[in-house]
């Protein structure tokens, strides 16, 4: 990082051909960048809260296999057609007396 001997401003790279100038917005100094130095213009945002975003990791499910389909058609097909009968003989999802 360098700064305008001028008004102490930081001067900024730019490309001129194949030359490299470090120039002042302030007071408009220029000067030929050094060998060697690779110079960089870095802008860091200040984030808030508000900017951040929450990232949710969702898990792959296991495939459900060609029995377990047939298993739960089943069920759920009993159920369409006017419920099933519980190990107490109690009938579920219909009769209501």
């Amino acid at each position: 990082m360098e700064f305008c001997p001028k008004c102490e401003a930081l001067l900024l790279p730019k490309k001129e051909g194949d030359k490299v100038i470090l120039f002042c917005k302030k007071c408009g100094f220029e000067t030929e960048a050094k060998e060697g130095v690779d110079y960089k213009l870095v802008v860091n945002i200040p984030h808030t809260e508000k900017d951040k975003i929450d990232v949710i990791n969702l898990s792959v499910k296991k495939k459900v296999s060609e029995e377990e389909r047939e298993a739960f058609e089943d069920y759920y097909r009993g159920i369409e057609e006017g419920g099933e009968e519980t190990e107490e003989g109690e009938s579920e999802g219909g009769d209501y007396d």
